[in-house]
């Protein structure tokens, strides 16, 4: 196709306007036909390129975020950068137009990413965007409370993770919420935890990734009951039912430590006497100190006046209000249990 034509002047000199500018490289062909329509060999004149290549298609990253593939110009070279421009790597189109870009380090945390290509005479072409695959876990959360009512939950994530409270064994939720922008979460738990239950937090980001969980143990400001009492017919062993992991403490009427045990798993516990207990004493369950509790003996002649009685707390801790009656403190019933032993000695027992 004829694009362009002139006359050459006197002096063999010629200048052709082209209507259309040749700027994509491709040579064009000249040749000078004479007064007799005689026509000369063509000669090739390489034009400019300025011409950008198509932007790359069927572009992909694999799943691991190693490797971007597609399809682009022969020859032109494909370059990925990061959202703040940085080159994260590049790669030359092979004759079947195909390309496989591979990484240094995977992109696999959801980061932004533009693809694009560089023909021979420096044409860029448009970006393509593409978004790396998340399958990166958020970190473990971090700096994690409980407040003194056992039901605010906060701490430090990644922003916009979920956050998830569970109970020890992980099959109870307790609680969720969302990391903010700063990376703070505040949640309610759906229930108090003030008897040093054992909590598990994680935290899961947009892609479903999981942290590894924290565990995290509540305050326990929770008396436990008083516990039941066997006194072995040797006098040497007290049995009997108490929390599990609980200390129980078994004592004289004077208040000297006869023994202790740890309750185990199932409650049951057994705690040898230093001495064996025969005159006639039995096992008595005393609360004092604000919910702490243990066990008494008394017997024929022996006072069941426990000292705890002459040094009745008073104290602020003591006069903390229970919560379970109204208008009354955790003392009152050892108040009453002071009265009822001193009656007993007025008696004489």
């Amino acid at each position: 196709m004829v694009v362009a034509q002139g006359s050459v002047d006197a002096s063999g000199n010629f200048q052709v306007t082209l209507q259309n500018g040749q700027l994509t490289g491709a040579p064009v062909t000249v040749t000078l036909t004479d007064a007799a329509g005689n026509t000369s060999g063509a000669s090739l004149i390489d034009t400019l390129d300025r011409t950008a290549p198509d932007a790359l298609t069927q572009v992909a990253l694999n799943a691991t975020g190693t490797a971007l593939s597609g399809l682009g110009e022969p020859g032109a070279t494909v370059t990925l950068r990061d959202a703040a421009g940085n080159v994260l790597g590049t790669a030359t189109v092979g004759s079947d137009a195909r390309f496989t870009l591979t990484l240094t380090a995977a992109q696999a945390n959801g980061q932004a990413l533009t693809a694009s290509q560089t023909d021979a005479a420096g044409n860029t072409s448009a970006p393509v965007d593409l978004t790396a695959p998340d399958i990166t876990a958020p970190a473990a959360l971090t700096n994690l409370t409980l407040n003194s009512d056992g039901l605010l939950f906060s701490g430090y994530g990644e922003p916009g993770a979920t956050v998830t409270v569970r109970s020890a064994d992980g099959l109870t939720v307790l609680g969720t919420g969302t990391v903010q922008n700063d990376g703070s979460f505040s949640l309610t738990l759906n229930a108090a935890q003030l008897n040093g239950q054992v909590l598990r937090a994680s935290q899961a980001d947009a892609a479903g990734n999981l942290s590894p969980s924290i565990n995290l143990t509540a305050p326990d400001f929770t008396p436990p009951a008083v516990p039941s009492a066997t006194l072995a017919p040797n006098g040497l062993t007290v049995t009997g039912q108490a929390e599990p992991g609980s200390t129980v403490q078994v004592r004289s009427a004077s208040g000297a430590v006869l023994g202790s045990a740890v309750a185990a798993s199932d409650g049951s516990y057994q705690v040898a006497l230093g001495s064996a207990q025969l005159n006639g004493g039995a096992p008595e369950r005393h609360r004092h100190r604000c919910g702490r509790q243990h066990l008494a003996f008394a017997g024929p002649g022996r006072s069941r006046h426990h000292p705890a009685c002459t040094r009745h707390p008073t104290g602020a801790q003591c006069r903390r209000a229970d919560p379970h009656r109204p208008g009354r403190t955790r003392c009152d019933d050892q108040r009453k249990h002071c009265r009822r032993h001193t009656a007993g000695q007025r008696r004489g027992r």
